[in-house]
Order: C-alpha cells, then sequence, then structure tokens
C-alpha cells in the first residue's frame, strides 16, 4: 500500500526496456536513476510487485509508488573557507576536495553553499551588502604587480547559474559555477542577483578562462598538447556515467598541454582547459585518449589509495564594476603534491603556469 504523501504513476508501456529503473528516469524522467532506491516506495508491471532490475516489454502497465523530492532548505552553517578573494559582490575561495558544492540528494546540508551563507551573514569582516573594497590574491590580468537552484552543473562539470535582476544590491547568494565533490580548486560564488547575472553570462557565452591541473596515467607518444573535440552523453547501461561520442550527445572541447611525463612511474602532469562545461567532461575526455586521470573512481580502472588528482587551478573573469579581467589562483592541495612527487613529476611547473 502506498503512503499518504506518496506519488502514483501509471502508463502502458510503448516500447521494450532491459530494466525498468532505466525507463522511468530516461523515458518518463520521474527522476534520476540513482535515486530510485531511496524515493521508490513500490513498482508494479501488470499488478505484480516488480524490481529496478525487471525488464519490462511493450504493452505491459507499469505502476509506481515513489515519494516526492525533498525540498532542501538552505541553512547558514559554520565552516572555515579558503578565501581568494572577497568584496560587495562576490567570493572566490579555493574548494576543498571532498566538499558538496550545493545541496541535494544525500548532501542535504554541510555544503559549500552552506558555509558561503554563514561566512556572508556572520563570518565576513566584510558585511553582506555594505562590502567596498577588499585586499586580493588574485592577479588583474595585464598587470603582474598584485598578488596572485538560484543554482544550476562540473567540466570536471559546470554551467552557469540562472540570471538575477541586474542594478540591486539585495543579499541574495547564487552558484555561478560548479565543481565535482572529489575535483578542488578555485570557484567563484555571487552575493547579489546582480552580480550572478554578470558572472554567469560569462560562463554562458564562454567569455571566462578555466586551467586545471591533473595527473594522468600514460605517457604522451603523440603530440604534447591538442584539442579534445566530440559530444558527451549518458552511457547506455550505466546512466549516471558518461561517455565520448562522435556525432551525439552535447558538444564538448577540451585543450590539454603535456607539462611534465615520467616513464618509469608511467605518470603524466597535464595542462587542462575547457572550452564547454559538461558534466564530467575533463574526466571522461582523458579517459577517452587513453589517459585516464590518476584516482578516478569512475573512469579509471586502476585502483589507488589516493583520492582524484583533478584540481581547478585557476579561473579568469570579468568582475562586476571592473574593466580588467582578474586572474584568480588556487593553491595546489598538499596531497596532490605528493602525489606528484611519488610520481616523479615536477608540480612546480603547474605553480608557474598560466
Amino acid at each position: 500500500m502506498s503512503r499518504p504523501d506518496s506519488i502514483r504513476f501509471e502508463t502502458r508501456v510503448e516500447q521494450d526496456a532491459s530494466r525498468l529503473d532505466s525507463l522511468a528516469s530516461r523515458e518518463f524522467e520521474l527522476f534520476n536513476r540513482s535515486q530510485f532506491k531511496q524515493r521508490v516506495l513500490q513498482a508494479y508491471l501488470n499488478g505484480k510487485k516488480a524490481k529496478a532490475s525487471s525488464s519490462v516489454k511493450a504493452g505491459d502497465l507499469l505502476c509506481i509508488d515513489y515519494l516526492p523530492e525533498v525540498q532542501v532548505s538552505l541553512e547558514p552553517q559554520a565552516m572555515e573557507l579558503n578565501v581568494i578573494f572577497e568584496n560587495a559582490d562576490v567570493l572566490v575561495v579555493n574548494k576543498p576536495r571532498g566538499l558538496v558544492v550545493h545541496p541535494g540528494a544525500g548532501n542535504p546540508d554541510g555544503t559549500l553553499v552552506n558555509g558561503f551563507l554563514h561566512h556572508c551573514l556572520h563570518g565576513s569582516r566584510l558585511g553582506p551588502t555594505q562590502i567596498n573594497s577588499a585586499q586580493s590574491n588574485s592577479d588583474p590580468i595585464n598587470n603582474p604587480q598584485s598578488n596572485s537552484n538560484q543554482m544550476k552543473s562540473s567540466p570536471g562539470g559546470e554551467k552557469s547559474g540562472p540570471p538575477g535582476s541586474a542594478g540591486d544590491g539585495e543579499f541574495r547568494p547564487g552558484i555561478v559555477h560548479r565543481l565535482d565533490k572529489d575535483t578542488s580548486g578555485v570557484i567563484i560564488l555571487a552575493k547579489n542577483s546582480s552580480a550572478l547575472e554578470h558572472l554567469s553570462s560569462q560562463f554562458r557565452n564562454r567569455e571566462t578562462r578555466k586551467q586545471y591541473t591533473a595527473i594522468v596515467e600514460g605517457v604522451f607518444s603523440g603530440p604534447l598538447q591538442g584539442d579534445i573535440k566530440g559530444y558527451i552523453r549518458r552511457r547506455d547501461r550505466q546512466r549516471i556515467l558518461f561517455c565520448h561520442d562522435d556525432s551525439q550527445g552535447k558538444a564538448a572541447h577540451t585543450s590539454y598541454r603535456v607539462l611534465d611525463q615520467n616513464r618509469e612511474t608511467g605518470t603524466s602532469l597535464v595542462a587542462l582547459s575547457p572550452h564547454s562545461g559538461r558534466t564530467h567532461q575533463l574526466r571522461v575526455h582523458m579517459q577517452h585518449i587513453g589517459h585516464p586521470i590518476a584516482g578516478d573512481p569512475l573512469y579509471n580502472r586502476k585502483r589507488y589509495t589516493h583520492p582524484l588528482m583533478l584540481h581547478a587551478r585557476s579561473l579568469r573573469i570579468l568582475l562586476p564594476g571592473e574593466d580588467t579581467p582578474r586572474l584568480f589562483t588556487a593553491d595546489i592541495p598538499e596531497d596532490m603534491i605528493k602525489t606528484s612527487e611519488a610520481c616523479g613529476l615536477n608540480i612546480r611547473l603547474a605553480e608557474t603556469d598560466r
């Protein structure tokens, strides 16, 4: 028997499907396939109980009792943030690996957004609406004397947030782009809707410049720099994963440069620049060319004791009210430095590379 707060979906299936959960997520878009176990109370085929793995035939009567999506309320939570730059409109931080950017299924709180809210409302030395200037660890482009939802997804995947109204100073924080949980590095957050639109438009129009540092498998026998172009789509069977495709999916483009490599350890240090913002883009592209990122639990079959070796090293973007883009850089995490040393790679080449 279904619960009073559950939703019943019932339909006559028009085509065969290898799995019931895949059909529910892909064809009917009820929820992500990964949410099936958490949200489905019971599924039925032709009046009989069915499992997620049950095959479905055209003409079958499918009935699913499932729970509505939990609405997450954003609450400020105290959190230590590694602040790179801050002013009245934006906060730029070096996100640690393991920190989820925003609340969602399985991560209702303890996210960067929760910490961002607390920082702006309670922790910032600068008030949320009265900030005029701040000391910066960023480099304005061409000025080397300087030191270096409302939310929608990261190439390692990134997508811009929705527009806000221009010209307001209301404190309304928003995520401009995202980084995967396992990816560390620079990320920029907007404090008001005017700043959100200003920054988001640059991501939409591909006017930003992002560079990642990664340790990957193998030594490059071909060119030490190049471009990976094509399309990225979900895999046919493992729907939570993505793959490169020559003709189907969403267009994706990544440039790569080899900074160092070591034949004895069979590893390379590379700089990656995504020109589009597809989910898992860098991870999929490096796997596609035969150099999966070290420590990648999804796209690298080799098992590691260390985590994903992918770091968002820098972001070039024009801030609201400024005429010259700034270049923000995030220090490489200590575990990545140690891994590079164990691999015989010179991580300093990534630190000085722009």
